[in-house]
């Protein structure tokens, strides 16, 4: 199929007077191996990406933290370094674009009556109290905090930034960012079943997740990397 925006898509603004962009991309589809989405997906992906700047001031002051244009492309891409689950993939992107529904959303929509936490029913639910500053989610944390250290023999500590944008760093072993972003949608999900998080269910979740992952990664020829990557957890 034609994407129906396909000029805008690999050349910003349509120039009937400059095809090439257009002609180059059909030229790799046609000589390409690979599905025409996967193409245009990498194409796309090529592109620069732009940010709102008003997107950049919001987390910088949710964070406390200067949240640079390049802080955030970094986050966007450590997304694709940590897993190849295309629904976490999909649920870091909508918390960096902050359109992930919580309370505080949801009241502002008019869809909720209340814009109180899910978890302790005190303060509003934005995105760094639901994930980090509530209570119950505090202590969440250092459960999963402890776990680590038993199981990996690692102290990892990680902050509100290192939660909420997941940026890959060179002391930081990437599975235990991924554990972080599986911890966030584990509490996503209690959150919507008005459950409390405790590691005991999330070792169960984190486990099931391995097991899907590594499904996909048996797909997609990956099966070395999926091992590399959870060897940390499997050998304590």
């Amino acid at each position: 199929a034609i994407l129906r925006k396909w000029p805008n898509l690999f050349n910003g603004a349509f120039n009937p007077l400059n095809l090439q962009p257009m002609v180059s991309a059909s030229h790799q589809i046609m000589n390409s191996k690979q599905s025409p989405s996967k193409i245009a997906y990498k194409i796309l992906m090529e592109k620069e990406p732009i940010f709102p700047v008003r997107l950049l001031e919001k987390w910088t002051f949710d964070l406390n933290f200067d949240t640079t244009l390049e802080i955030l492309k970094a986050a966007f891409n450590s997304t694709y370094k940590l897993t190849i689950s295309t629904n976490l993939r999909a649920f870091q992107f909508k918390l960096l674009h902050r359109i992930l529904p919580t309370n505080h959303l949801l009241y502002l929509w008019k869809i909720k009556d209340s814009n109180s936490c899910s978890f302790c029913g005190q303060d509003v639910e934005t995105f760094r109290h639901v994930f980090w500053d509530c209570f119950v989610i505090r202590n969440f944390w250092m459960n999963v905090k402890d776990w680590l250290m038993r199981k990996t023999g690692i102290t990892y500590e990680f902050n509100v930034i290192d939660i909420m944008l997941l940026l890959v760093k060179e002391d930081a072993p990437l599975v235990l960012l991924t554990v972080l972003l599986i911890g966030k949608v584990f509490i996503y999900k209690c959150r919507n079943l008005n459950t409390v998080p405790s590691i005991g269910s999330f070792e169960i979740y984190l486990n099931e997740y391995i097991k899907i992952e590594y499904e996909i990664a048996v797909k997609s020829n990956k099966i070395l990397s999926h091992f590399r990557k959870w060897d940390l957890l499997e050998e304590n």
